[in-house]
């Protein structure tokens, strides 16, 4: 018996604690006078802090009367009040607001979509381009500064290449689509590939030009952005 009224105890005083949390921040909440029960409105926050060592250590015991009959019911407190507490099982993309395309949160216009994602899958061809001529120079370079250019165009295309998913999940979260195949990168690509033998001082001078070229494809891209109010891509 003595067991049973410790397990007990162990089990009901962080639940009525938590209960009671709440029940003060709901008075709080619904009180004509805001400012005056701030405090009560506060209580809320501290009913995680209470429930989650509590359900984390009940978790930790493979009962299934315990999962069944405590830690879900407990869970189920938690996100009915709250649905900012880090209890919540529901993920943020899925409860995420939905704008006028109907896919994403964003409020920008079908055609404004579509335009802007077609800037940025060309800009996104033309990076993957310009990566794997630098990698194609990076392998085949020769010569006397052989271990400084294929160092230097490491580096350059690794830098390349660390830009190509921030395009392309840019355009999935404003609600467009984005490259899907080899194919489609040669589509919409506007630099030309090399697969030619090249000096290493022509590498370099072609990859100066790409560069050059891919700067005013961003700034294109970028006026795109502005056209539509769209500050966060060219970001």
């Amino acid at each position: 018996m003595p067991l049973l009224s410790t397990v007990s105890l162990v089990v009901t005083v962080p639940i009525i604690v938590a209960l009671t949390l709440c029940r003060l921040s709901e008075r709080g909440r619904h009180s004509p006078s805001p400012g005056r029960h701030w405090p009560l409105r506060q209580a809320e926050h501290f009913a995680p802090m209470v429930l989650t060592p509590f359900v984390g250590a009940l978790r930790s015991n493979k009962l299934l009367w315990v999962q069944d009959c405590i830690i879900q019911p407990v869970e189920a407190l938690v996100t009915r009040h709250r649905g900012n507490w880090t209890m919540k099982s529901t993920s943020t993309a899925a409860t995420a607001p939905r704008g006028n395309n109907g896919e994403t949160g964003t409020d920008f216009a079908p055609e404004a979509v579509s335009e802007i994602c077609e800037s940025l899958r060309a800009l996104l061809a033309d990076a993957f381009t310009l990566y794997l001529k630098t990698k194609n120079f990076h392998w085949h370079v020769t010569g006397r500064h052989f271990r400084d250019y294929h160092v230097l165009l490491d580096e350059q295309a690794d830098q390349m290449f660390a830009m190509t998913d921030d395009i392309a999940e840019r355009a999935r979260k404003i609600g467009g689509t984005t490259l899907r195949s080899v194919g489609d990168i040669v589509r919409h690509q506007r630099l030309r590939d090399n697969e030619e033998h090249v000096t290493p001082s022509g590498m370099l001078t072609e990859l100066r030009q790409d560069n050059l070229q891919l700067s005013r494809f961003l700034q294109a891209t970028h006026a795109v952005c502005d056209k539509h109010r769209d500050v966060a891509s060219p970001a």
